[in-house]
């Protein structure tokens, strides 16, 4: 095998340009797959960042409403009614529709005016964080969290309310609708599944709690830290490094963003973006199957063009081969010279 000129020619030139190829494709390819590996991650750091951004807005808006409700003249007068601050209360909801309720507290905690029809008149919220940490803070957003109340997530605000002498009157507490923030999450599911993709997105706190997710059961009964022993500085890190984690639990890829805080949110919240991984690198599956058609045809016709360059090269040599063979058995040979001829033209 491999003995005659043909066929070495046809190794050498071929082996060669196989390794060159192969060298030349390999490169290529990963320089293509870093490439498109980093625009598939900045894309999911971009949508993280926009989704962030709309929170930033609710959370801003949220506690924006909440100084306008402490700001109102009717509510910053001691001797308004139970009727026109009810009244207020009602313009506020109808106004607004990402709450579902308002409360006034005097600064000793005692309800003195709700939404409820008078329902929570009397009762004493004096231990309840949100009034705690409005006393102190002036303003404040609580957590997500499950209340042992009404058995579901609540997020509360709480701003104090003054008299137009400066004196404290109490704390007011609009009850925020958190579908209104849930809604947000799912609109990015939405656009993903409006193009054909399978991405989401959902929020976590600093305990690692999912506070909301497009999987409502998931809400408050699953955590994240935990189900992928992560630790918030992990996440933290992550964020701030912009650098992807891959969730072999569900196969996704997963990018973190904090949003941020101001005064009145002090909560450690994160967004994460989650992204099949067979999604996110289905492109570069589709570049390789590319590289590896290419490489297919490129070999096909390279080998044909190596042959019919052997042939070229070989075939006068063959007939001086025979001529000469012939020659020496004593055959007349006619062509020798010709032969000869040939041969010398064609190097």
């Amino acid at each position: 095998m491999f003995k005659t000129i043909k066929s070495k020619l046809l190794l050498y030139f071929l082996g060669l340009f196989v390794v060159l190829i192969i060298l030349v494709g390999f490169f290529s390819y990963q320089n293509q797959k870093e490439v498109l590996k980093n625009h598939l991650e900045k894309n999911s750091i971009i949508f993280g960042d926009t989704m962030a951004a709309a929170i930033e807005q609710i959370i801003a808006e949220t506690l924006a409403n909440t100084n306008y409700m402490a700001k109102n003249p009717v509510i910053r007068d001691p001797q308004s009614t139970f009727d026109e601050l009810e009244r207020e209360f009602e313009h506020f909801l109808n106004s607004y529709n990402m709450y579902f309720g308002v409360i006034l507290v005097d600064h000793m905690g005692t309800v003195i005016a709700d939404t409820s029809e008078g329902e929570l008149i009397g009762n004493d919220f004096s231990n309840r964080r949100w009034f705690k940490e409005a006393i102190q803070n002036e303003i404040y957003m609580s957590d997500v969290y499950l209340s042992p109340a009404v058995k579901r997530p609540l997020l509360v605000l709480g701003e104090i309310v003054e008299d137009q002498q400066g004196q404290l009157i109490g704390v007011v507490s609009p009850s925020f609708n958190l579908r209104h923030l849930w809604q947000k999450i799912e609109s990015f599911t939405e656009r993903q599944q409006d193009v054909g993709l399978s991405g989401y997105a959902f929020l976590i706190n600093g305990n690692g709690d999912v506070i909301a997710h497009p999987d409502y059961s998931k809400i408050l009964t699953e955590n994240y830290l935990m189900d992928q022993k992560l630790t918030i500085n992990k996440i933290r890190e992550l964020s701030e490094c912009n650098t992807t984690y891959y969730n072999a639990k569900d196969q996704t890829i997963n990018t973190f963003v904090k949003i941020e805080q101001i005064p009145g949110f002090n909560n450690d919240w994160y967004v994460v973006i989650s992204v099949p991984e067979e999604e996110l690198y289905n492109p570069l599956k589709s570049l390789l199957k590319q590289y590896l058609l290419l490489f297919g045809i490129v070999i096909s016709v390279t080998t044909l063009i190596i042959v019919k360059f052997s042939d070229y090269i070989v075939a006068p040599i063959q007939k001086l081969v025979v001529a000469t063979s012939e020659y020496g058995e004593g055959k007349k040979i006619v062509s020798l010279k010709r032969v000869i001829h040939i041969v010398k033209s064609k190097f």
